[in-house]
């Protein structure tokens, strides 16, 4: 009896050294050993030995990881702040993103793609929201038939609601044998960017139509002296082409001995001094015209510049040289009146007004020199 319990220790113990060795061999493979010793009183030419099984896990684990795969693709359509739609290829919605049922505005499993988002796809040049953009209503057909989009303005518009900009990315789905089984779409809400972008455009277009359509020279400065920006008045001023004043600085507008406002105040403005000037810019064909500046700094993409408005005033200057001429000579005229404003004394005149005021009128049409008038 002792002998018999010997064996059957003995027996479990190379039981579990072989079943051992064929884990080993069989760990390439999806599968599991078991064994166990015959019952005693079993054996072969008097060996104790035992039985094997092997199980084949290769198809149970094939199946797990497939749904550990779909798991995972879930989770991440589900969470994902896109909206992804896959569909088969009839075009029935078969998973879907949390933000494609809150752009559908409800579940749309199961349902076709084309009746619950009505997209169109812009097919012109012109960016949204333009006005001017040219549209066609996209068709899940032309997917499953094989067709990829990639990043392209859409819209969906919808009765009562504002429309909604996306940008659309659709691949079709293939199976080993290149055949398409459905696609997956990608719609990203592209609205706030969008009405950022039309802001910004039209902040553009009216700062463009206040500084071409200014009469008044405006001259944008980098730190270097250069002309950053300028506007049409600007080229008109200086007889410069705008291309040409891109390729110039503040002192080439300038003979040497006009450059003293430049040199006097340019530093001041740009350290936040606001000033008006006044110097004489030499235009390309030579002239020297009297400007006057109006200067203050400006920030623009962290960057100081020097705004300059400036304006031609000579016809300002030959205005005010007219008038003081005149005005000398009426005052001459009036040192000559003669006896009409003789006055007594007691204070009274000893002509009448009317003939003192009359007087004063024609030595003044004198003075002037005005042709035809004696």
């Amino acid at each position: 009896m002792k002998n018999m319990e010997l064996q059957l220790e003995q027996a479990k113990k190379e039981n579990e050294e072989l079943r051992m060795r064929f884990q080993e061999c069989l760990e390439t493979l999806d599968a599991i050993c078991n064994g166990a010793p015959v019952a005693a009183g079993d054996s072969l030419q008097d060996m104790p030995v035992c039985c094997m099984a092997v199980t084949d896990l290769t198809e149970q684990k094939h199946h797990e990881e497939i749904l550990a795969e779909e798991r995972l693709s879930r989770s991440i359509i589900e969470q994902t702040a896109g909206a992804i739609i896959v569909c088969d290829d009839r075009g029935i919605v078969l998973r879907a993103s949390n933000a494609a049922f809150d752009l559908a505005g409800r579940n749309c499993l199961n349902e076709p793609f084309d009746e619950v988002f009505r997209i169109h796809i812009n097919t012109s040049s012109r960016q949204l929201p333009d006005k001017g953009a040219e549209f066609e209503l996209f068709n899940i057909d032309h997917l499953i038939g094989g067709k990829s989009f990639l990043s392209h303005e859409a819209v969906i518009r919808k009765d009562g609601a504002e429309d909604i900009y996306l940008m659309l990315s659709a691949v079709p789905l293939l199976d080993d044998s290149g055949r398409v089984t459905g696609g997956v779409i990608n719609l990203a809400d592209i609205s706030e960017k969008t009405m950022f972008e039309r802001q910004l455009k039209e902040s553009e277009e009216r700062f463009k139509a206040i500084f071409q359509g200014s009469k008044d020279a405006i001259f944008i400065i980098a730190p270097n002296a250069g002309f950053a920006y300028v506007n049409q008045a600007a080229c008109e001023l200086t007889g410069y082409s705008e291309q040409e004043l891109h390729a110039m600085q503040i002192p080439d507008l300038y003979a040497p001995e006009d450059l003293h406002a430049y040199n006097r105040f340019f530093s001041k403005i740009m350290n936040g001094e606001a000033i008006v000037s006044e110097a004489r810019i030499r235009r390309k064909d030579g002239i020297k015209v009297p400007t006057e500046f109006s200067n203050t700094r400006v920030t623009i993409g962290g960057t100081f510049y020097m705004h300059t408005v400036a304006r031609d005033i000579t016809m300002r200057n030959k205005a005010e040289q007219g008038v003081t001429r005149p005005s000398r000579r009426c005052g001459k005229a009036r040192k000559n009146t003669g006896p009409f404003l003789k006055l007594s004394r007691k204070g009274t005149l000893k002509s009448t007004l009317q003939e003192t005021l009359l007087f004063i009128m024609m030595q003044c049409v004198k003075s002037w020199a005005i042709p035809g008038m004696n």
